[in-house]
């Protein structure tokens, strides 16, 4: 029941989000967000690449990009760095992150935030549905939400946000990080395998409304 009332609180968002199409963006990109927002509520299928790195033989450093700053968000305050970056749907989504005790790494350039990523260190399938069917051992950590905006990617941020992530769970007694990634998510996908994860199963996913299908 709480991953139902969750779905339907990220949708409403996603509607409203579909709806702003219209006034900002007119009628054709309007239509066709709101379109796309409806198809994702009532069907999604989507393959995934299951990736994992022992986190004492993985590569954490990572060459430096001048002017980035990474920090960690330590309060529910601290999010509201990320509204520039994000819609509604995804800010209500890291609000629950945080009181779920996920970790989350913001990289900033001026001051302004360009990225970011999560560390959950246990299930949550309330908050990201692909994790409830990845088994975590103790020492493992779930990696997710690698992003940097579109203006910033092929600025190396991504990787370096990557190997911060690793190297901030291996002081923290981590043994070893768990990723899934769209199979479609070439440029992630690279990143991941560049700074050491290696594959180690696939998981399709299927929702109709709110029935999860995962194989």
């Amino acid at each position: 029941m709480m991953f139902v009332a969750y779905l339907l609180e990220q949708l409403s968002h996603r509607m409203i989000e579909a709806l702003k199409s219209f006034r900002e963006k007119g009628m054709r990109a309007g239509l066709t967000e709101l379109a796309r927002t409806g198809a994702r509520i009532f069907y999604q299928r989507e393959s995934y690449m299951i990736l994992a790195t022992a986190l004492s033989e993985c590569e954490t450093m990572a060459k430096p990009v001048p002017g980035l700053v990474i920090h960690q968000i330590k309060s529910l305050e601290d999010i509201a760095c990320l509204r520039s970056v994000a819609d509604s749907a995804d800010m209500a989504r890291f609000h629950k992150l945080f009181n779920a005790r996920s970790i989350g790494l913001v990289a900033s350039e001026r001051g302004q935030a360009v990225g970011y990523c999560w560390i959950s260190q246990k299930v949550n399938p309330d908050v990201n549905r692909l994790q409830a069917a990845i088994q975590l051992r103790p020492g493992d950590a779930y990696v997710h939400d690698l992003f940097t905006t579109p203006t910033h990617r092929g600025k190396r941020i991504g990787k370096a946000l990557a190997s911060y992530q690793l190297q901030f769970m291996r002081e923290r007694g981590y043994h070893r990080a768990i990723e899934g990634i769209s199979k479609d998510n070439t440029p992630a996908l690279k990143i991941s395998e560049a700074i050491g994860y290696r594959p180690i199963g696939e998981i399709n996913h299927t929702r109709i409304l709110f029935w999860d299908r995962f194989k």
